[in-house]
């Protein structure tokens, strides 16, 4: 057995050749790769693509939504790190949908904090959570709305519902645990970010420009992420980073 000073000299010095073998097997044991917490949920998809992944493959979908055709206004902050097309009039959300929990054996649930994520409509939020919903009155004529692939549990028809699970019993500044090979969303739940160990952050938001009427029908309900639901619906992202 060797010493424990080795082992953190080989550690803190990045592994150099004159290691031994054996330290650098025992350094490498000590620094556990984090992985995406188990269950079933979803991810908004960065411009990136979906984040790398480890026992499953993230399933990808997209929510085109036709949003007002007449003096169009859609905003979004720059920049925005979304994957997809969005313009003045219209829009695709992209989704990256984690579907199986069957290598999740083990795994750990996701951690205490303020953050949301998209529910899966093959179960329940995940433990922790609390649910909401988001509706969103698209443009009534023309609608091009269109729904392909894998997306979160809601409603998809001439108007758009999208469900939410949301994180709510810890505070954003203390550092939460999730893999950081990728960049990823999150969506915001308070008026910061959650703190990511290791990642870079930056607040991101979209907003959409709805059906034009007299009444307004764009509502929300349960708990949901950081967003103001009026005659229009903006919602607040999280998206991290590192540098490379």
């Amino acid at each position: 057995m060797f010493a424990q000073s080795q082992l953190n000299h080989c550690s803190e010095m990045f592994m150099p050749a004159t290691c031994s073998k054996a330290a650098r097997g025992a350094s490498a044991q000590l620094i556990k790769k984090a992985k995406w917490p188990k269950g079933t949920w979803g991810l908004p998809k960065a411009a990136s693509g979906c984040p790398d992944s480890e026992g499953f493959v993230f399933g990808e979908g997209n929510r085109y939504q036709t949003t007002n055709d007449i003096l169009p206004l859609n905003k979004w902050s720059i920049p925005l790190s979304f994957y997809g097309f969005y313009s003045l009039n219209d829009m695709e959300q992209h989704f990256c949908m984690k579907k199986s929990s069957d290598a999740d054996v083990g795994e750990l649930e996701w951690p205490s904090g303020q953050y949301c994520i998209f529910k899966s409509p093959e179960a329940d939020c995940p433990n922790g959570f609390d649910n909401g919903w988001i509706f969103w009155d698209d443009n009534d004529w023309p609608n091009r709305n269109k729904v392909y692939g894998d997306v979160p549990d809601g409603v998809y028809d001439h108007n758009t519902q999208i469900n939410y699970c949301c994180r709510t019993d810890g505070f954003a500044s203390n550092e939460i645990e999730l893999p950081k090979d990728s960049s990823f969303f999150l969506l915001r739940h308070t008026h910061q970010c959650q703190a990511v160990k290791g990642m870079l952050t930056m607040m991101q938001w979209f907003e959409w420009d709805c059906n034009d009427s007299i009444f307004i029908y764009n509502k929300q309900g349960g708990v949901v992420p950081d967003s103001e639901v009026g005659r229009n619906v903006r919602v607040q992202y999280c998206y991290y980073y590192t540098l490379r």
